[in-house]
């Protein structure tokens, strides 16, 4: 190829490359903007075309789309449709709306997804390129491209001068609307505003969009025209069983008919030959329909009736009447049935005034209810009762006659009929008849007829009272009946679902109201404790036929059992009040003592007292609960047969609560009572006696008898923004006897829970069982009511009252059968006894098993523990006896830690202790007690016993020490004899003997020789250093004792026994708490004066031979 060919194809190559790329250079495409095609987005003939779409915004977040006018015009309807949306997920949002520069409101802009409708509310002039410019918001979405849309506008010109036309007169303006078959084009694509305003007052089809009810081929021989004199009279088959509703009948006339609608008959049927059973119905025409003429048609568009043909009938028939004159001879006619395309099937509740949901019906009986007809009036007729729950419903509002039977209700009833009637009373009584319209209004719906009353029309309080209404009727029907209903408040709602009795607990945690329960302190592993009883004393507990005796049994075997075991007693009881019985009542009391345990019996035979119903009859736990003194007690047993139903605040408060039910704060009261107890130490036991294991539905605060809150309106509180609260209780069980204290119950026996309107007498009252949103604080098994005012593990359901005697014994003595319990006691002056408070004891198994009980929890075992005595002078040990035999005993010893100051005191023959078994007799139903034989521990330092506890038995043991007093013992020295005579000379030292240790007390000397302060218990020894002139020394030093006896007369006790002392003689003084103890001595023997030389010589001799011995040695030395 020559060069020059080359050059040419690489020129054509580059000139070729700038035809391509520098066009689409200089043209860039701009996201978001796009090319108007007309021809897609403008029907041919429109009068707006859409010229730019354009996203704006930094994120492009925003869509613009520009329309605008093709010739000078009125803005009429403008409509965007999309067939690809907006560029959104749902319905584009605009911001803002100008039209030919001029902001309007974005209010006159309707979307939805697939369109957008401008509809102008006032008259604007578009001049030709005016611009309509629409604003919304895209976000993420993708924007469709332009072809996707189409804009239409609906124009009206001229629409201010052009006269409307009449009957088949054709609209003036041709280009509009000349040739065009109106109905026909409104079914295809809707009418434009100019066939609206055309139509207005003969085209239906310009207001509304219909569907042509077809007619089946088989019945088109039934269909009918034909001329009877000057009346045209036209006939249709309508299938039975069709589901469409009939809004517009068409009559197509023929040709040139001449129908004048001024004229009559102008009549509209529906229905069949009364052979078929059902009877034509005949419709009323500006009541149940309008008649148009249009074109060559007469249509009459029912107002609401929405008339069906009914499924059940063989033959129905739709028939029209016109005055017909003149027109061809040839007849040729028919009827065309349509319905609302935007139709379903009628609501019942659309014409039914009862649908609202805070419309109530009267429940009262309707066994007298009657239903006649006579000719074409059905009258209806019920008593209204005037027992006390109908009279509280307070009055009606709407009366309701149903109507069996009857199908197609709304076409049958000629309400405008001046023979309908509504009245109420009686014959013997009078009637009231109400006049329609000035006092009520009528409607239909469903089965049913509706009289709406223009004001509530109370009840006359009169047992022959009764509710009339007389119903124009059109065919047949089965019966009748009438209810009655009222119109409550807005938060009343009659579809809230039945309430269910047996719903689960509410979580403790959602109940903000209830205080949190203290921690239960650990019941004391022993027998001998501090215990309260508290005895429910409300009417349905003492008038239970069982329940009073019940209580006394279970509190006097308590009694009998803890007696002798160191405990300590009281007894309270409660019902509204705390104290209602007042003989059931001691304070704390010593069940070592005779009379406490006197004063605690009597407070439990306060039982046996014949008790009558008050109004002091209800379960006020808070009030049992604060009446324990805090402080004082291990732990209180709560005795109960029901459920808190009042507090301290409530009664009594505005003398409201008689304690029927539980509130709220009946619980929350009696929780915050209990932890004060607690929480100073005392341990609560809940006893349940009767109380069924339930959900109980407690009530919110305010709800009482309404037999109590209603007769004092001046006092009743509104609760809340809904009303004054109250209950209705039938007052009886389930069984007719005792009313229940259960919420529960009452609403399964008939009870209700009421909300009236005002206090005041004229009151209405609604029910709201079925609303526990409203009136329920929660529900609570019964027995975790009984663990709010104690713990889960100190609960204990007795179902019966036979069984609270053995149940109560189990509980509070379960740490008593197989226990040994030791009472210290104190013997003082004048020999009163008191409790000996923090003395040491040691409690151990004679066999060296770990049997005793030990621990906080009771579930240590040792075979050797250590106790102190409580201020009561009590300790107690139980033992684990589940391996021992009945038969058998277990021998534990018990050795006490003397004190200073205090000898042990035996009891008859010498005994350490005294013991005695109560053991529980079961074939007797009775507590018996037995002696036990105790073995002494002769110790100085540690005396104890040794005791055998049979099995299941309860071993009661005292032991009794004496204080010791300050003795004085005067040591008298008097000559051995029959006649002694006092010695002069003597001197004496007093040692305190403790074991090993002596200790030096005093030295005596001359005759009478007194120590004081000496100590009773004490060991001492008196030692003779110097005996009289004449006189021996003693023999050996007199060692003693100083005790106190049974008696307790103070005495020298000599060691080894009176006879080892001879010489000794003890007495009592003249003064108090003086000794006497007389020491004879016996004087030396005199030696003889002759027959010997005598001691003086030879202690001379002796001096003599010593002398002469020294000397020499003294010489030999030197």
């Amino acid at each position: 190829m020559s060069r020059i060919a080359q050059r040419v194809i690489i020129a054509a190559c580059i000139l070729m490359l700038i035809l391509g790329i520098v066009p689409s250079l200089a043209q860039p495409h701009v996201a978001g903007k796009y090319n108007p095609i007309a021809s897609a987005q403008t029907a041919s003939g429109e009068s707006v075309v859409i010229t730019d779409i354009s996203t704006t915004g930094a994120a492009e977040e925003n869509v613009v789309m520009t329309l605008s006018a093709l010739a000078p015009t009125k803005i009429g309807r403008v409509q965007v449709t999309a067939n690809s949306g907006f560029g959104v997920v749902d319905a584009p949002v605009v911001q803002s709306l100008t039209i030919a520069g001029v902001a309007y409101p974005v209010g006159w802009v309707q979307t939805a997804a697939d369109r957008l409708t401008i509809e102008a509310a006032a008259e604007i002039n578009l001049e030709s390129g005016a611009e309509i410019v629409i604003q919304w918001t895209k976000g993420e979405e993708v924007l469709p491209p332009a072809e996707s849309f189409r804009a239409v506008m609906e124009q009206a010109p001229w629409l201010d001068t052009e006269a409307l036309p009449n009957g088949n007169e054709t609209p003036a303006n041709s280009d509009v609307a000349d040739g065009v078959d109106l109905r026909s084009r409104a079914a295809i694509s809707g009418p434009n505003a100019l066939d609206r305003a055309a139509a207005a007052q003969g085209d239906p089809f310009s207001r509304a969009q219909y569907d042509e009810i077809p007619i089946l081929d088989k019945r088109h021989k039934h269909n009918t025209c034909k001329k009877s004199g000057n009346t045209l009279k036209v006939k249709r088959w309508w299938e039975p069983g069709t589901q469409e509703a009939v809004d517009l009948v068409e009559v197509k006339l023929p040709d040139r008919a001449n129908v004048d609608l001024d004229a009559s008959p102008v009549e509209l049927y529906f229905g069949s030959d009364a052979k078929w059973g059902w009877g034509r119905i005949k419709l009323q025409k500006e009541v149940d329909y309008s008649v148009w003429r249009h074109g060559n048609s007469v249509y009459f568009e029912l107002t609401r009736t929405h008339m069906r043909a009914p499924s059940t009938q063989k033959s129905y028939d739709v028939e029209v009447e016109l005055p017909y004159s003149g027109g061809p001879r040839r007849l040729d006619c028919s009827i065309q049935l349509y319905g609302k395309q935007s139709s379903l099937p009628e609501d019942p509740a659309q014409f039914n005034p009862t649908s609202p949901k805070n419309f109530d019906r009267l429940d009262y009986s309707h066994a007298k209810d009657t239903c006649t007809k006579s000719g074409e009036m059905v009258t209806a007729t019920s008593k209204w009762g005037n027992d006390l729950e109908i009279l509280r419903q307070g009055g009606v509002d709407v009366v309701e006659v149903k109507l069996r039977g009857a199908q197609h209700l709304a076409s049958r009833v000629k309400i405008t009929d001046s023979k309908m009637q509504l009245r109420f009373g009686s014959d013997a009584g009078g009637w009231k008849t109400l006049n329609k319209d000035s006092d009520y209004s009528v409607s239909v719906s469903g089965s049913s007829v509706y009289l709406t009353l223009k004001k509530i029309q109370k009840h006359a309080n009169r047992t022959d009272y009764h509710v009339q209404a007389q119903i124009p009727l059109l065919g047949s029907f089965e019966g009748c009946n009438v209810e009655l209903w009222r119109q409550g408040p807005e938060w009343f709602d009659r579809t809230t679902p039945d309430l269910d009795l047996r719903a689960a607990e509410t979580p403790r945690e959602a109940l903000q109201w209830l205080p949190p329960s203290a921690k239960n302190p650990a019941l004391p592993q022993r027998c001998g404790v501090d215990v309260a009883l508290v005895f429910d004393t409300s009417d349905s507990l003492l008038q239970h036929q069982q329940g009073p005796k019940a209580s006394r049994a279970a509190g006097l075997s308590i009694i009998n059992a803890l007696e002798g075991t160191g405990s300590h007693m009281a007894i309270y009881n409660f019902a509204s009040p705390a104290r209602r019985v007042n003989d059931i009542h001691a304070d704390k009391q010593s069940l070592n003592d005779e009379e406490g345990v006197k004063k605690l019996r009597a407070a439990v035979d306060g039982f046996n007292t014949t008790f009558k119903r008050s109004e002091h009859g209800g379960t006020n736990y808070q009030a049992g609960l604060k009446q324990v003194p805090k402080g004082e007690f291990d732990v209180v047993y709560f005795i109960t047969d029901g459920l808190p139903t009042t507090n301290n605040t409530d009664y009594p408060g505005q003398g409201f609560d008689n304690g029927n039910h539980i509130n709220k704060s009946d619980l929350s009261l009696a929780v915050e009572a209990a932890n004060e107890l607690k929480a100073n130490g005392a341990r609560i036991e809940t006893v349940m006696v009767g109380v069924p294991s339930i959900t109980e539905h407690i009530l919110n605060d305010g709800f009482f008898n309404l037999n109590r809150v209603g007769g004092k309106p001046e006092k009743w509180e509104k609760y809340d923004d809904y009303g004054y609260p109250s209950y209705v209780d039938p007052q009886k069980g389930a069984n007719n006897d005792i009313p229940s204290d259960s919420v529960r119950e009452m609403i399964e026996i008939g009870g209700q829970i009421m909300m009236a309107d005002k206090p005041e007498f004229d009151r209405r009252h609604f029910e709201i069982t079925n609303r526990p949103d409203i009136w329920r604080a929660g529900i609570r098994k019964t027995e975790s009511i009984a663990a709010d005012i104690s713990s889960p593990d100190a609960v204990t359901l007795v179902d019966k009252f036979s069984k609270l005697e053995d149940s109560l014994r189990e509980l509070v003595l379960k740490n008593c059968f197989g226990s040994i319990n030791v009472t210290k006691l104190i013997r003082g002056e004048n020999n009163k006894v008191s409790p000996g408070h923090d003395w040491t004891f040691e409690t151990s198994t004679e066999d060296g098993k770990n049997s005793i009980v030990n621990g906080a929890d009771g579930k240590g075992r040792e075979s050797r523990v250590i106790d102190k005595t409580n201020e009561h002078g009590n300790y107690g040990r139980k033992l684990d006896q589940k391996n021992q035999k009945a038969q058998t005993a277990q021998r534990v010893k018990v050795v006490e830690q003397q004190q200073p100051g205090f000898v042990l005191q035996p009891y008859s023959e010498n005994k350490n202790a005294t013991c005695t078994a109560t053991v529980f007799d079961g074939r007797n139903n009775k507590w018996k007690s037995q002696s036990v034989e105790i073995e002494n521990v002769d110790d100085a330092v540690k005396p104890g016993f040794t005791v055998a506890v049979p099995a299941s038995a309860i071993v009661n043991c005292s032991v009794v020490n004496a204080r010791v007093s300050k003795l004085s013992l005067t040591v008298k020295k008097v000559s051995f004899g029959d006649d002694p005579k006092p010695l002069d000379g003597s001197k004496f030292e007093l040692y305190k003997v403790a074991g090993s240790e002596r200790s030096l007390v005093s030295k005596l000397e001359g005759e009478n020789m007194d120590i004081r302060d000496l100590e009773l218990g004490n060991r001492y020894e008196l030692v003779e250093t110097q005996a009289p002139k004449g006189y021996q020394l003693l023999a050996r030093p007199i060692t003693f004792d100083l005790v106190r006896t049974a008696t307790g007369v103070q005495q020298v006790q000599l060691i080894g026994g009176a006879a080892q002392y001879p010489e000794v003689t003890v007495s009592q003084g003249t003064e108090r708490n003086q000794l006497i103890m007389q020491v004879a001595n016996t004087s030396k023997p005199e030696l003889p004066r002759t027959g010997g030389p005598g001691l003086i010589g030879l202690l001379m001799i002796g001096a003599a031979v010593l002398l002469v011995g020294i000397m020499l040695t003294r010489r030999a030395k030197a």
